[in-house]
């Protein structure tokens, strides 16, 4: 197999007192002596609104992205996000302000389980010449803890060592503590995200610039696919800004009759196998760039169908290889797989029927009492 250089985020922070100051933006016509800042981090994939009990202090905060700071009093409050068509209570908080300080407010899900968290921003600066950074997994319910890794930018996330110490590892949740790393704007780090303990299973890939004497948390979120991470950089009392996964995971599933299935992906400067198999087989997952070219051949000539839908950054795809009408054709359609664990408490095992057999007649599934779906070739019912 022909290693590549994985794509990857590109991101710039642009930090200052002005890009801060924006942000800072107090309400209404005066400050309290007894006032402190809050804002809402949206890390959810919906428009949600902060109230305070039943006070709306913030509207419309899109999907990953933040809104304004918000006076209050010092003293306890209970804060809650709201969204969708009818207003309703997405997740709720108890959370203390003190005098002078500043609490971003956090919305993520957590294996479909909607959350609130409060991130304090008042970690002391550290000295000239260093930065402080911390991760945030929204995601450990669904994916486990992570390791992260800070190395060069022309450096690949693909050929991480023992060599390559992790500045952050099996982290679930918030980190407590922060690491004092090396500010590093032009070039910026390459940050890679793994699964803890498995330097080769690659979640994130992204450039990470950080600036002098910054505070930052690197909120994980979780893909479409729910295996991957998407990620948003909380500059402490400044920016937020989203990290969107530039890869997608595709799996090879050969069904064809006979012969070998051979598939790849294809981009400006190589081609990667995916792989290379007879049926019946079910491969594994590769990350794969969003914008390459799928390609399948067979072992013994004759022509593919290529799928004409495109992979998007974060999701997990089924390539399924079955034949076609006649004899010496196949079809390859790309299917949508959704990897997150059942929040079906009753019944924990999520499983779907998927039809690659060389037979045109339509397939049903049934598990014990349970009907599973009843497909086409080379399509899949619901999990």
């Amino acid at each position: 197999m022909t290693m590549t250089t994985t794509s990857h985020s590109a991101l710039r922070l642009f930090l200052g007192g002005v890009a801060s100051a924006l942000l800072l933006v107090a309400c209404g016509g005066g400050v309290s002596p007894n006032a402190g800042e809050v804002r809402l981090v949206n890390a959810t994939g919906g428009t949600v609104d902060l109230y305070e009990d039943t006070d709306r202090l913030t509207a419309g905060v899109a999907a990953f992205t933040a809104g304004g700071y918000e006076d209050l009093d010092k003293g306890d409050y209970t804060f809650s996000v709201r969204g969708g068509v009818a207003g309703a209570t997405v997740a709720t908080l108890d959370a203390t302000l003190a005098k002078d300080s500043h609490l971003a407010l956090v919305a993520y899900s957590n294996a479909g389980t909607p959350a609130l968290a409060a991130v304090d921003e008042e970690e002391d600066r550290p000295d000239k010449g260093n930065a402080k950074l911390r991760f945030f997994n929204t995601a450990s319910s669904d994916i486990g803890s992570i390791d992260a890794y800070l190395i060069a930018t022309t450096s690949d996330c693909s050929a991480l060592s023992t060599m390559d110490i992790a500045v952050a590892s099996a982290v679930s949740g918030l980190q407590e503590t922060f690491t004092v790393i090396n500010p590093r704007e032009a070039p910026p780090y390459r940050l890679c995200v793994t699964a803890a303990g498995d330097r080769t299973d690659i979640r994130l890939d992204a450039d990470l610039a950080v600036g002098d004497r910054e505070v930052v948390t690197m909120i994980l979120t979780r893909t479409a696919g729910a295996v991957l991470l998407n990620g948003m950089v909380l500059v402490q009392q400044g920016a937020v800004t989203a990290v969107a996964n530039a890869s997608a995971r595709v799996r090879l599933v050969v069904g064809v009759g006979s012969g070998t299935v051979m598939a790849s992906y294809v981009t400006a400067t190589s081609s990667t196998t995916l792989g290379d198999a007879a049926a019946p087989s079910v491969g594994t997952y590769r990350n794969v760039p969003v914008g390459a070219n799928l390609a399948v051949t067979l072992s013994g000539g004759g022509t593919v169908t290529l799928p004409t839908n495109a992979i998007s950054g974060g999701g997990d795809y089924t390539l399924l290889v079955f034949d076609g009408p006649t004899a010496g054709t196949a079809i390859a359609t790309l299917l949508t797989d959704d990897n997150a664990r059942s929040t079906n408490g009753a019944k924990p095992v999520k499983i779907r029927l998927v039809h690659g057999a060389g037979d045109t007649r339509k397939a049903d599934l049934d598990v014990g009492s349970d009907f599973i779906g009843g497909v086409g070739q080379g399509e899949a019912s619901p999990y």
